[in-house]
């Protein structure tokens, strides 16, 4: 046992020699190939656009001014109340248009008696007349049988002679009369009116702008006294270039029944606005206006306009604008996600799966980009896989394992910039309109838009260049 005991640490010393004689064998071994989503290329039908900025304005907007002159008496609005068409405003002082009108009323009267006392004197005139014919007849035949003077006969013709010219100088007298009663309810007329003016009323209905005009202030003819702005629709004011025009003009013609452009309706072209903190287009209207002098020589640019409703309160005239024009004609495009391009020094490329499931790179041509897609002109087909994530992974003649994912397209995203679901959400998110008991002209309880409320605070995205219309 002793013996054994001083072994151990030989047996030991030779068992640990054996196995660090022993080469250990080293085979690389390669890691499994990744995994990344590809998907196919979408050709669809999209609905092509003019993309420009300009600012707003309210359809209708009217100055209130003083139409006479005189002392506000009474001053009957605030500002911002709703008012409607025809509603009292202001009241100048009266009193000295009331004692000219019925001044000038009282002189109407006279010349209404002078008038009927000159036709008393064409009645009076003419009865005397009669009386002178008849006389002058008689005379007339007594002369023939030598029963009376040639000195009767003589005075007989003087007095119808005179008769006859008091008749034309008594109608003269109606005449004359007349006008004179013409140039006094004339002037009674203008006494009304001006008198009128001094009731300051409303010229449209809509919501009051501030005003420096106090009572007890002195007004000339042509001060202004108040603003009435209704935004209950509101225009977008901007411009194209010659070449957007070129490709509207184009559109207009293709989509126009027996190519007439002349015959189309600009109504029929959808136009999508963005207020510079919108995320997307959220705000549609139609196009109203093209102008008819053609395009600016200066500038190269074509002024057009679109009219949108304002119900929601959401657009305050003034605003800086981006807007959309659609096309009425779609045309068709090869879409992939903007994110599965790269770019390198020959332009932009893609990276591909193969049938052996080998990455490759692809060469595109890009028209352009809009709403997160790229619309390819070239070097993709729809049967190619495009890899979409894991493209850090992805290196060309490598293999990978595909992961085949569907592509989900909203037009809307491309044509305005956010989804359906997201527009519908920003509809039922619209303000609910005060009311302050006022009517617009239209009958409709609309206010105006408080500069107080706040914008929305969905961060601006960079305005993307619009599909050209083929």
């Amino acid at each position: 046992m002793a013996r054994f005991r001083r072994m151990k640490p030989l047996c030991i010393v030779l068992i640990l020699a054996a196995v660090g004689c022993r080469r250990q064998s080293n085979v690389y071994e390669p890691p499994p190939p990744p995994t990344v989503s590809v998907a196919r290329p979408i050709k669809t039908q999209l609905t092509p656009f003019l993309e420009s900025t300009g600012d707003t304005e309210a359809v209708r907007e009217a100055e209130v001014r003083a139409r006479v002159q005189g002392f506000i008496r009474d001053v009957m609005v605030d500002p911002e109340k709703e008012v409607r068409q025809g509603e009292t405003l202001y009241q100048i002082e009266p009193d000295q248009y009331e004692a000219d009108f019925n001044a000038l009323k009282a002189s109407v009267d006279a010349a209404e008696a002078a008038v009927g006392v000159a036709e008393a004197s064409v009645e009076t005139a003419q009865a005397t007349l009669d009386q002178a014919e008849n006389e002058l007849q008689r005379t007339t035949k007594l002369l023939e049988r030598q029963a009376a003077s040639q000195a009767e006969y003589d005075q007989a013709l003087a007095n119808a002679q005179s008769g006859r010219a008091a008749v034309t100088a008594a109608k003269a007298n109606v005449e004359a009369a007349k006008a004179e009663l013409g140039v006094a309810t004339e002037n009674r007329n203008r006494a009304k009116i001006d008198l009128d003016y001094t009731t300051v009323t409303a010229p449209i209905g809509g919501r009051i702008t501030k005003t420096e005009i106090k009572q007890g202030n002195l007004v000339e003819f042509g001060t202004v006294l108040t603003r009435i702005v209704d935004a209950s629709q509101i225009y977008a004011n901007f411009t194209i270039s010659d070449r957007q025009l070129l490709e509207l003009m184009a559109a207009r013609r293709k989509s126009s029944p027996g190519g007439e452009p002349e015959s189309q309706d600009w109504s029929r072209y959808d136009v999508f606005l963005k207020r510079e903190t919108d995320t997307g287009y959220p705000f549609k209207g139609t196009l109203d206006y093209i102008d008819q002098a053609g395009v600016d020589p200066n500038f190269g640019t074509l002024a057009l306009r679109a009219v949108f409703d304002n119900s929601d309160k959401r657009l305050l005239p003034g605003l800086f604008v981006s807007v959309r024009v659609a096309m009425p004609e779609k045309v068709e495009r090869m879409l992939i996600k903007e994110s599965a391009i790269s770019r390198g020094p020959s332009g932009p490329y893609v990276l591909v799966v193969g049938a052996d499931n080998r990455v490759a790179k692809k060469d595109i041509s890009v028209a352009e980009t809009v709403g997160g897609w790229a619309m390819v002109e070239s070097g993709l087909s729809t049967s190619d896989q495009v890899i979409l994530s894991g493209i850090q992974r992805a290196i060309p003649d490598a293999p990978v394992v595909p992961k085949l994912i569907e592509l989900d397209f909203d037009e809307s995203q491309v044509l305005r910039g956010v989804s359906d679901s997201q527009l519908s959400d920003f509809q039922q998110d619209a303000p609910d309109t005060p009311s302050d008991g006022a009517d617009s002209e239209s009958g409709n309880d609309e206010s105006q838009p408080d500069a107080s409320d706040p914008p929305s605070t969905t961060p601006p995205t960079k305005p993307a260049s619009s599909p050209q219309a083929e």
